[in-house]
């Protein structure tokens, strides 16, 4: 009776993707990180920030009333500076 593929002499299954990883692979890499690495680069920021202000400013204006200023700047907010932003990672 042969062996399947996929299933070890003792009955448990053994993946067939993690063998073929343990042949290109070493068995047990160890990675390391600073704090530098996890800081979010200033140019995002500046974009998340700026997107924050021109949309806090469009709220501001819709809720004192505004008709023509408030939706420019919630358009621009969300269709431009957001998009921006995410691009920008």
């Amino acid at each position: 009776m042969g062996l399947q593929a996929g299933l070890q002499p003792h009955g448990g299954f053994r993946s067939p993707c993690r063998a073929m990883a343990s042949l290109d692979t070493p068995s047990r890499q160890v990675y390391t990180t600073t704090m530098s690495n996890l800081r979010l680069p200033l140019r995002p920021a500046v974009w998340w920030g700026l997107a924050a202000l021109v949309l806090a400013g469009g709220y501001a204006d819709l809720i004192r009333g505004g008709i023509t200023l408030a939706p420019i700047l919630l358009v621009l907010g969300y269709l431009v500076l957001i998009p921006i932003a995410i691009l920008k990672r």
